[in-house]
Protein backbone atom coordinates (compact mmCIF):
# COMPACT_ATOMS: atom_id res chain seq x y z
CA UNK A 1 0.00 0.00 0.00
CA UNK A 2 2.84 2.36 -0.80
CA UNK A 3 3.30 4.92 -3.53
CA UNK A 4 6.55 6.80 -4.17
CA UNK A 5 6.22 10.39 -3.01
CA UNK A 6 6.15 12.42 0.16
CA UNK A 7 7.34 10.97 3.44
CA UNK A 8 7.18 7.38 2.27
CA UNK A 9 9.66 7.92 -0.55
CA UNK A 10 12.48 8.74 1.87
CA UNK A 11 15.18 6.53 3.26
CA UNK A 12 12.70 4.87 5.63
CA UNK A 13 10.55 3.32 2.89
CA UNK A 14 12.75 0.31 2.02
CA UNK A 15 12.87 -0.67 5.68
CA UNK A 16 9.10 -0.32 6.06
CA UNK A 17 8.61 -2.57 3.06
CA UNK A 18 10.54 -5.26 4.90
CA UNK A 19 8.06 -5.26 7.82
CA UNK A 20 6.12 -8.23 6.36
CA UNK A 21 9.37 -10.21 6.26
CA UNK A 22 9.55 -10.17 10.08
CA UNK A 23 6.79 -12.80 10.53
CA UNK A 24 8.41 -14.83 7.73
CA UNK A 25 11.76 -14.70 9.55
CA UNK A 26 9.99 -15.62 12.80
CA UNK A 27 8.48 -18.64 11.02
CA UNK A 28 11.93 -19.76 9.83
CA UNK A 29 13.19 -19.55 13.41
CA UNK A 30 10.14 -21.01 15.14
CA UNK A 31 9.18 -23.54 12.45
CA UNK A 32 5.47 -23.59 13.42
CA UNK A 33 3.32 -26.61 12.79
CA UNK A 34 1.44 -26.54 9.51
CA UNK A 35 -2.19 -25.68 10.20
CA UNK A 36 -4.76 -23.73 8.19
CA UNK A 37 -4.17 -20.83 10.58
CA UNK A 38 -0.38 -20.69 10.25
CA UNK A 39 -0.38 -21.33 6.50
CA UNK A 40 -2.97 -18.63 5.80
CA UNK A 41 -1.08 -16.14 7.97
CA UNK A 42 2.18 -16.74 6.09
CA UNK A 43 0.45 -16.56 2.70
CA UNK A 44 -1.14 -13.21 3.56
CA UNK A 45 2.22 -11.94 4.82
CA UNK A 46 3.98 -12.94 1.60
CA UNK A 47 1.24 -11.25 -0.43
CA UNK A 48 1.76 -8.00 1.52
CA UNK A 49 5.51 -8.20 0.99
CA UNK A 50 5.26 -8.78 -2.77
CA UNK A 51 2.63 -6.09 -3.39
CA UNK A 52 4.62 -3.57 -1.34
CA UNK A 53 7.80 -4.26 -3.29
CA UNK A 54 5.97 -4.07 -6.63
CA UNK A 55 4.39 -0.74 -5.69
CA UNK A 56 7.77 0.62 -4.63
CA UNK A 57 9.50 -0.41 -7.87
CA UNK A 58 6.75 0.96 -10.10
CA UNK A 59 7.30 4.54 -11.28
CA UNK A 60 4.15 5.15 -13.34
CA UNK A 61 1.67 7.37 -11.49
CA UNK A 62 -1.51 5.85 -12.92
CA UNK A 63 -0.15 2.35 -12.48
CA UNK A 64 0.74 3.18 -8.88
CA UNK A 65 -2.84 4.20 -8.16
CA UNK A 66 -4.09 0.94 -9.66
CA UNK A 67 -1.52 -0.99 -7.61
CA UNK A 68 -2.65 0.84 -4.47
CA UNK A 69 -6.29 -0.08 -5.06
CA UNK A 70 -5.36 -3.68 -5.85
CA UNK A 71 -3.21 -3.82 -2.71
CA UNK A 72 -6.11 -2.54 -0.62
CA UNK A 73 -8.28 -5.25 -2.16
CA UNK A 74 -5.74 -7.99 -1.42
CA UNK A 75 -5.11 -6.80 2.15
CA UNK A 76 -8.84 -6.66 2.89
CA UNK A 77 -9.40 -10.08 1.30
CA UNK A 78 -6.60 -11.56 3.42
CA UNK A 79 -8.12 -9.97 6.53
CA UNK A 80 -11.51 -11.51 5.77
CA UNK A 81 -9.80 -14.88 5.17
CA UNK A 82 -7.90 -14.76 8.47
CA UNK A 83 -11.02 -13.76 10.40
CA UNK A 84 -12.98 -16.56 8.73
CA UNK A 85 -10.40 -19.17 9.71
CA UNK A 86 -10.12 -17.96 13.31
CA UNK A 87 -13.83 -17.55 14.02
CA UNK A 88 -15.20 -19.96 16.62
CA UNK A 89 -18.86 -19.20 16.02
CA UNK A 90 -20.26 -20.89 12.88
CA UNK A 91 -22.66 -17.99 12.29
CA UNK A 92 -19.76 -15.55 12.55
CA UNK A 93 -17.82 -17.59 9.99
CA UNK A 94 -20.76 -17.47 7.60
CA UNK A 95 -21.18 -13.73 8.15
CA UNK A 96 -17.47 -13.02 7.56
CA UNK A 97 -17.44 -15.15 4.41
CA UNK A 98 -20.58 -13.46 3.07
CA UNK A 99 -19.30 -9.95 3.76
CA UNK A 100 -15.92 -10.82 2.24
CA UNK A 101 -17.49 -12.09 -0.96
CA UNK A 102 -19.79 -9.06 -1.23
CA UNK A 103 -16.88 -6.68 -0.62
CA UNK A 104 -14.69 -8.45 -3.19
CA UNK A 105 -17.44 -8.48 -5.82
CA UNK A 106 -18.30 -4.80 -5.46
CA UNK A 107 -14.64 -3.77 -5.25
CA UNK A 108 -13.65 -5.60 -8.44
CA UNK A 109 -16.70 -4.22 -10.23
CA UNK A 110 -15.84 -0.64 -9.27
CA UNK A 111 -12.18 -1.09 -10.24
CA UNK A 112 -13.03 -2.47 -13.67
CA UNK A 113 -16.13 -0.56 -14.71
CA UNK A 114 -16.24 2.69 -12.72
CA UNK A 115 -14.12 5.81 -12.99
CA UNK A 116 -15.71 7.32 -9.89
CA UNK A 117 -13.07 7.34 -7.17
CA UNK A 118 -15.64 8.48 -4.61
CA UNK A 119 -17.58 5.22 -4.82
CA UNK A 120 -14.43 3.19 -4.29
CA UNK A 121 -13.42 5.39 -1.37
CA UNK A 122 -16.79 4.90 0.34
CA UNK A 123 -16.51 1.13 -0.18
CA UNK A 124 -13.00 1.08 1.32
CA UNK A 125 -14.16 2.95 4.41
CA UNK A 126 -17.15 0.64 4.81
CA UNK A 127 -14.98 -2.44 4.29
CA UNK A 128 -12.43 -1.31 6.86
CA UNK A 129 -15.24 -0.72 9.38
CA UNK A 130 -16.66 -4.20 8.77
CA UNK A 131 -13.24 -5.81 9.16
CA UNK A 132 -12.66 -3.92 12.40
CA UNK A 133 -16.01 -5.05 13.81
CA UNK A 134 -15.37 -8.61 12.61
CA UNK A 135 -11.99 -8.69 14.34
CA UNK A 136 -13.61 -7.52 17.58
CA UNK A 137 -16.20 -10.29 17.28
CA UNK A 138 -13.46 -12.90 16.73
CA UNK A 139 -11.58 -11.69 19.81
CA UNK A 140 -14.78 -11.90 21.87
CA UNK A 141 -15.47 -15.41 20.57
CA UNK A 142 -11.99 -16.54 21.64
CA UNK A 143 -12.44 -14.98 25.08
CA UNK A 144 -15.51 -17.15 25.58
CA UNK A 145 -14.02 -20.40 24.27
CA UNK A 146 -10.37 -20.43 25.30
CA UNK A 147 -9.45 -22.30 28.51
CA UNK A 148 -6.08 -20.61 29.04
CA UNK A 149 -4.61 -17.14 28.86
CA UNK A 150 -5.87 -15.55 25.66
CA UNK A 151 -2.47 -13.97 24.99
CA UNK A 152 -0.97 -17.40 24.26
CA UNK A 153 -3.42 -17.93 21.41
CA UNK A 154 -2.11 -17.11 17.91
CA UNK A 155 -5.65 -16.24 16.86
CA UNK A 156 -5.76 -13.47 19.45
CA UNK A 157 -2.63 -11.76 18.13
CA UNK A 158 -3.76 -12.13 14.52
CA UNK A 159 -7.22 -10.74 15.26
CA UNK A 160 -5.74 -7.98 17.45
CA UNK A 161 -3.37 -6.97 14.64
CA UNK A 162 -6.25 -6.81 12.17
CA UNK A 163 -8.43 -4.93 14.65
CA UNK A 164 -5.65 -2.44 15.36
CA UNK A 165 -4.81 -1.85 11.71
CA UNK A 166 -8.28 -1.54 10.23
CA UNK A 167 -9.70 0.34 13.20
CA UNK A 168 -7.11 3.09 12.99
CA UNK A 169 -6.96 3.09 9.19
CA UNK A 170 -10.74 3.35 9.01
CA UNK A 171 -10.64 6.28 11.42
CA UNK A 172 -7.94 8.02 9.36
CA UNK A 173 -9.91 7.53 6.14
CA UNK A 174 -13.13 8.83 7.69
CA UNK A 175 -11.29 11.95 8.83
CA UNK A 176 -9.72 12.34 5.38
CA UNK A 177 -11.26 15.22 3.42
CA UNK A 178 -10.12 13.76 0.07
CA UNK A 179 -12.02 11.06 -1.79
CA UNK A 180 -9.03 9.16 -3.13
CA UNK A 181 -6.95 7.34 -0.45
CA UNK A 182 -3.95 7.53 -2.79
CA UNK A 183 -3.60 11.24 -2.09
CA UNK A 184 -2.98 10.58 1.59
CA UNK A 185 0.36 8.95 0.90
CA UNK A 186 1.91 12.26 -0.08
CA UNK A 187 1.19 13.85 3.31
CA UNK A 188 3.92 13.52 5.97
CA UNK A 189 1.55 13.29 8.95
CA UNK A 190 -0.44 10.47 7.40
CA UNK A 191 2.78 8.77 6.29
CA UNK A 192 4.07 8.70 9.86
CA UNK A 193 0.81 7.34 11.28
CA UNK A 194 0.47 4.77 8.54
CA UNK A 195 4.06 3.66 9.07
CA UNK A 196 3.39 2.98 12.75
CA UNK A 197 0.17 1.10 11.97
CA UNK A 198 1.80 -0.94 9.20
CA UNK A 199 4.81 -1.99 11.26
CA UNK A 200 2.82 -2.81 14.40
CA UNK A 201 0.47 -5.06 12.46
CA UNK A 202 3.34 -7.31 11.43
CA UNK A 203 4.80 -7.21 14.93
CA UNK A 204 1.46 -8.60 16.12
CA UNK A 205 1.66 -11.25 13.41
CA UNK A 206 5.22 -12.11 14.45
CA UNK A 207 4.10 -12.70 18.03
CA UNK A 208 1.35 -14.95 16.67
CA UNK A 209 3.95 -17.04 14.83
CA UNK A 210 5.85 -17.61 18.08
CA UNK A 211 2.60 -18.68 19.78
CA UNK A 212 2.15 -21.63 17.42
CA UNK A 213 3.39 -25.02 18.53
CA UNK A 214 6.70 -25.81 16.82
CA UNK A 215 6.76 -28.40 14.07
CA UNK A 216 8.89 -30.75 16.22
CA UNK A 217 6.18 -30.75 18.90
CA UNK A 218 3.53 -31.73 16.34
CA UNK A 219 5.75 -34.50 14.94
CA UNK A 220 6.42 -35.92 18.42
CA UNK A 221 2.73 -35.81 19.27
CA UNK A 222 1.79 -37.63 16.05
CA UNK A 223 4.47 -40.23 16.75
CA UNK A 224 3.10 -40.87 20.24
CA UNK A 225 -0.43 -41.15 18.87
CA UNK A 226 0.69 -43.78 16.35
CA UNK A 227 2.40 -45.85 19.10
CA UNK A 228 -0.62 -45.64 21.38
CA UNK A 229 -2.49 -49.02 21.45
CA UNK A 230 -5.98 -49.03 20.03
Amino acid sequence: MFLPGGFLSGDLLPWILLAPSVPILAALIRRPSFTPSSISLLICTVVSLLTGIFGFLSSDKELNRAVLHFTIFLDASCAFLLLYIHSHWPKLQQLVMTLGLIFAGIFITLMLFSDDGQGLSVLIKAGYTLIFLGALAVIISHMQHISQYITVSPAFWISAGICFQYGLMGLLLVMNPHDDPARLLSYPDFGIMYTVIYVLRFLFFSIAVFMYKPLEYREKKDSKDRRRPL
